[in-house]
């Protein structure tokens, strides 16, 4: 996973150092394979912030991928979470422009892409990525999240000391043990957890603490002339692929896409498997990594002893359809009950669904294996869900109940407003008769609508 973090307030001076080292501490679970921090300096040497970093290492794992990752031309520093899939075709882009390169990781071209392009630079990457960049000849730091949101990125902007200051990080947990954030649980959050089973963005569960937005960047000015300001600015995503123009050249080129992406996934120096539910997301990967790679899929299933829930029966057919070394990881009562503790204390916020993905992520680890791809999101994109079909019946159920109205209202408006009993009395019985017409229709429509959601 790896991670991030940081603090940038002018007049800092060496106070803050402890902080980031806390929060490295924080986040030593993402990143167990190595860990640093760097101290930001201004023009004139004074100490303005710090970076930090714990490393998970995934590409290029020799020591030459240490982190935070420093340009010595530009004095330029680099602080990543993530994985650029197309950074073999930006190195060749980008060539020697700026001298030899140092490393074989995709740290080192984000950092050159962001020299060459600036903030330009992060509509290129293809992956998911958090990072900070520290632009020592603007004096400037800039952190950006990818277009999709996949990896995490959390800052607070505040004044606790002298002067104000952002600090950021991967996880909340670091914020809070960086010391310089009030622990002050946000009302707005926790009705945004209630409603949606999730803290929706850029809301978290930390009053005044924000989720940086997916594909937008956050800058922030330290020059000594300059007040510290903070912007956020979304950067320029190009578009990939023309619109289909029938229903099976769109299908021809979902599929290409899908398997196009697939492959860039599996670019990694260590092994890589698959969480394999049974559904039709994670089934779907297997079968496009069958396509598209010469090796032999690890997947990996999460399996209960009570039938009604267990997907087992759908993971194995699909396990050896396409012959991979297939993983059960039996889930019982007792043995989930027991890994809750550890498990909530993984979740970084408050969720409705994570304890599966817990439980299969240590399975996985616990088999050697690195990196793991998974289907989140497919349901989400394809419409996979029942509840997201119902969702369209309830749409259409509230679009019958409003032509509805405006049929009705006018008669009974009429009614209330006409002189005489007798005509109103008719008139009453006329949109009672209408309205009787629509009763079981409607009627069956809003049950099936209080069933469902």
């Amino acid at each position: 996973m790896c991670s991030i973090s940081g603090v940038i307030q002018r007049g800092i001076g060496s106070r803050k150092a402890t902080a980031v080292e806390r929060m490295n501490a924080a986040l030593r679970h993402r990143g167990p394979d190595d860990s640093g921090s760097v101290e930001l300096k201004s023009e004139s040497g004074e100490t303005i912030g710090y970076l930090g970093n714990t490393r998970l290492a995934i590409i290029d794992t020799s020591p030459a991928g240490h982190m935070p990752m420093h340009d010595p031309d530009t004095g330029n520093w680099i602080t990543y979470n993530g994985e650029t899939y197309n950074f073999r075709q930006l190195r060749t882009e980008i060539g020697d422009e700026f001298g030899p390169w140092r490393s074989n990781t995709d740290t080192e071209v984000v950092l050159r892409a962001y020299r060459k392009w600036g903030i330009e630079a992060f509509g290129k990457l293809r992956g998911m990525f958090a990072l900070a960049i520290w632009d020592n000849a603007k004096q400037k730091l800039v952190i950006a999240r990818d277009r999709f949101g996949i990896k995490p990125l959390y800052y607070y902007v505040g004044s606790n000391d002298e002067a104000p200051s952002l600090v950021f990080a991967s996880e909340i947990r670091a914020l809070l043990a960086s010391e310089q954030v009030p622990r002050k649980l946000s009302n707005s959050a926790v009705k945004s957890y209630l409603q949606f089973g999730s803290v929706q963005a850029p809301l978290t569960i930390i009053e005044n603490v924000r989720s940086l937005v997916p594909g937008q960047c956050l800058t922030v000015s330290a020059t000594a002339s300059s007040s510290f300001n903070v912007e956020l600015l979304p950067f320029a995503i190009p578009a990939d692929n023309p619109l289909p123009k029938s229903r099976p050249e769109a299908k021809a080129q979902l599929r290409t896409i899908l398997e196009d992406s697939v492959r860039h996934h599996l670019v990694s120096d260590v092994p890589i498997g698959v969480f394999l539910s049974g559904g039709m997301d994670s089934s779907a990967i297997v079968a496009l990594m069958s396509r598209v790679s010469p090796e032999r899929p690890n997947t990996f299933s999460v399996v209960f002893s009570e039938q009604q829930f267990s997907e087992a029966s759908h993971s194995r057919v699909v396990a050896e359809k396409f012959k991979t070394d297939h993983c059960e990881v039996e889930l019982s009562e007792t043995a989930l009950l027991a890994s809750l503790p550890q498990a909530i204390a993984a979740l970084d916020q408050p969720s409705m669904d994570g304890i599966n993905t817990y439980v299969v992520s240590k399975a996985v680890k616990e088999a050697g294996v690195t990196v793991a791809l998974s289907g989140l999101g497919g349901d989400e994109l394809f419409g996979g869900y029942p509840s997201f079909r119902r969702a369209l019946t309830v749409q259409a159920t509230n679009r019958l109940a409003k032509r509805l109205l405006k049929v009705v209202a006018p008669m009974g408006q009429r009614a209330q407003t006409d002189p005489r009993n007798e005509t109103s009395s008719g008139s009453w019985r006329r949109v009672m008769v209408q309205l009787s017409r629509f009763t079981p229709l409607v009627d069956s429509c809003f049950q099936m609508r209080r069933s469902n959601l």
